[in-house]
């Protein structure tokens, strides 16, 4: 199991229940309704104005939960108390108030869940869209010959550089894996149970088959950004050499109305002092080839154990035949 770091945006767990944070087909907004061809087609100024969009509504779906949760705390607390001094009206009309934000909780749960996905859709988009910019402004630094032109673009590639690196740290860092749940053929289990818990291990496979396709996709992104950052890092350095060339160094300012963390839970808020620097690109590779070398032993003992149920089930079917075979002769 790897350890979680969380950084603004926490890791989504993924274990007996894959898929949480996978399989995005979410709309971030009108814009993204559109067919593919015309998402391509979208400017950059456009997805970062999605983005900015889809990251709005989270907050204010995620701020509408934890005022939920509040109310529900409150009512939880207002029905503790009227038992201990006997107010059985108290406790009705307290319990009352659970009742009915129960469920809203709920939906709103999903809901935040809903937008979460839809910001990390929307971020993907424009991560992309940056990337390829960024080599197109490589592409020009590579034919650049005059000194102000490569001076100008440089400054373009870190700015460029600096937004990927910006987008980058606001993402769920790593994939977390929760301990499998052992299945096993119990002593009372019948050919139908045994045939049903190799139904499960099937799904928890392909769950995992299709958890090894995203592993896949966010390495050749991180690795597709972390080729492009040396790469203008080498240029850069070497146009400041020959310049006196003050080029930003890091994603401006800070944020004076921070985001909330993606998917969070209300309530969950890390001690003070308990944030850790956000792992550079070179570690979230690491991270997760070391995660899909254990998804990928996963799927080949959920596969093997699977095909063993099935066996025992020939096997017995087997017996089974030729038990009746012996008592017709």
């Amino acid at each position: 199991m790897i350890t979680s770091r969380r950084c603004r945006f926490p890791t989504g767990r993924l274990g007996p229940r894959l898929g949480v944070s996978l399989l995005v087909v979410a709309c971030v907004s009108a814009a993204f309704a559109l067919p593919a061809g015309a998402q391509e087609d979208l400017t950059l100024s456009e997805l970062d104005l999605a983005y900015r969009s889809s990251l709005d509504e989270y907050r204010a779906a995620f701020q509408a939960l934890e005022v939920l949760e509040s109310r529900f705390n409150r009512a939880s607390l207002a029905f503790r108390r009227a038992g201990e001094v006997g107010d059985k009206a108290g406790q009705e009309e307290a319990l009352a108030i659970t009742y009915r934000l129960g469920p809203e909780m709920r939906m709103q749960t999903l809901r935040v869940e809903e937008k979460a996905r839809e910001v990390r859709l929307a971020r993907g988009r424009l991560l992309d869209a940056r990337a390829r910019h960024l080599e197109d402004l490589l592409q020009q630094a590579d034919l650049a010959r005059d000194p102000d032109e490569r001076q100008e673009l440089a400054i373009l590639v870190q700015d460029t550089r600096n937004q990927i690196a910006e987008l980058r740290a606001q993402e769920d860092p790593e994939v977390i894996l929760e301990p499998e749940p052992d299945i096993v053929i119990g002593p009372r289990d019948d050919n139908e149970n045994i045939r049903i818990k190799a139904s499960i291990l099937d799904v928890r496979g392909d769950q995992y088959e299709e958890l090894l396709g995203e592993i896949d996709r966010r390495l050749e992104g991180l690795r597709r950004d972390l080729r492009l950052m040396r790469q203008s890092d080498d240029f850069v350095a070497g146009v400041e050499r020959y310049g006196d060339l003050r080029l930003p160094v890091g994603p401006p300012g800070s944020r004076s109305d921070p985001i909330p963390p993606l998917a969070q839970p209300p309530g969950e808020v890390d001690a003070p002092g308990a944030e850790e620097r956000p792992l550079t690109l070179e570690e979230r590779i690491e991270f997760l080839v070391v995660t899909r070398e254990e998804v990928s032993e996963r799927i080949e003992r959920i596969r093997v154990k699977a095909e063993s149920f099935r066996r025992q089930i020939r096997l017995e079917m087997a017996d089974l035949r030729s038990l009746f075979a012996g008592g017709a002769a």
